[in-house]
């Protein structure tokens, strides 16, 4: 069987497969880091890592690099490790480290957890009439786990918190199976409220996603929930702090901070930021410090929220 920080790289132009481990610590450090292989851009078969620390009441910081194709590789000993550049993703026995060393932005993050694949239902797009496809599964549901932060210019910080890994593949461009997507992060003690939907491609078609509160062991399934934004169906736009409810769904989310916005035109400059809005569009994510309230009769849970849409 196929190791899940093993990638399988497919021949299309268009082939992406993207690690996201997205972590949430007792002093309302949020970390999240990407791991990237892709034939989109210049040549096939190349890769990147990001990591973004935010903090409310902080300045956030977002670390980039791309590498080549000779720079990434799977291997299967001493320890199944899947490494790009000096970051690597590697299962040791019945956990799981993430090591980013980006110039001198540096986090080694340990989860008390083995990666599983384990796909939701609902959560593959495929294309009619083409072999577009986009798929998530959850390698690492939400566990605890220690870091080491060191960011440039800043003292090493020892961090505990709560963290969970996605794993997703695609054959196409995000704005064939997508036209936003909407994440939060919740985390109070033994409280906990996780949301993650996509909606896709089409106007009128409801998010496609899952939920997971204390009442359940796992992320819980959920398909065409129709979602209200500041009491409209449209992403928030620059400035407005949103409020997002469901009417199908027992759960209130509301922006209390601006945390970050990140943008691909505003990463890789007009001439290429042009020339890849032709085909890709132009996502735009922003990060929200945020409150969630899941039921009346309990105060709400603090996290992150995240919303992606194109612009």
């Amino acid at each position: 069987m196929r190791h899940p920080f093993n990638p399988e790289l497919l021949s299309s132009k268009s082939y992406r497969e993207i690690y996201t481990l997205t972590t949430l610590y007792n002093d309302r450090t949020f970390i999240q880091v990407q791991m990237v292989v892709s034939n989109i851009g210049l040549c096939d078969g190349n890769a990147a890592c990001e990591m973004l620390v935010l903090h409310s009441g902080e300045k956030s910081k977002k670390t980039f690099k791309r590498f080549k194709k000779s720079c990434w590789k799977f291997s299967d000993r001493p320890n199944p490790t899947l490494s790009i550049g000096p970051c690597r993703l590697i299962q040791e026995g019945e956990s799981t480290k993430c090591v980013i060393m980006l110039d001198d932005n540096n986090a080694e993050i340990s989860l008390d957890r083995p990666p599983k694949s384990e796909k939701l239902s609902d959560t593959i797009f495929p294309r009619e009439t083409s072999n577009k496809f986009y798929t998530n599964e959850v390698i690492i549901p939400w566990t605890r786990l220690r870091a080491t932060l060191k960011m440039s210019g800043s003292y090493e910080k020892h961090l505990k918190g709560f963290g969970m890994l996605e794993h997703s593949r695609s054959v196409g461009y995000p704005k064939d199976f997508s036209r936003g997507g909407i994440a939060f992060y919740g985390c109070q003690g033994t409280r906990l409220f996780l949301a993650n939907f996509n909606f896709p491609a089409g106007p009128k078609r409801g998010g496609v996603g899952w939920v997971w509160d204390n009442r359940d062991q796992a992320p819980k399934p959920m398909t065409d929930l129709q979602m209200v934004m500041n009491g409209t169906n449209r992403f928030p736009k620059e400035g407005i702090l949103p409020i997002i409810t469901a009417p199908l769904a027992p759960f209130i989310i509301a922006g209390q901070q601006g945390l970050f916005k990140l943008s691909l035109i505003d990463d890789i400059g007009p001439f290429l930021g042009f020339i890849a809005k032709i085909f890709i569009g132009n996502p735009v994510t922003r990060f929200y410090w945020a409150q969630a309230r899941v039921s009346p009769d309990q105060p709400p849970i603090e996290g992150v929220l995240e919303i992606m849409n194109y612009e």
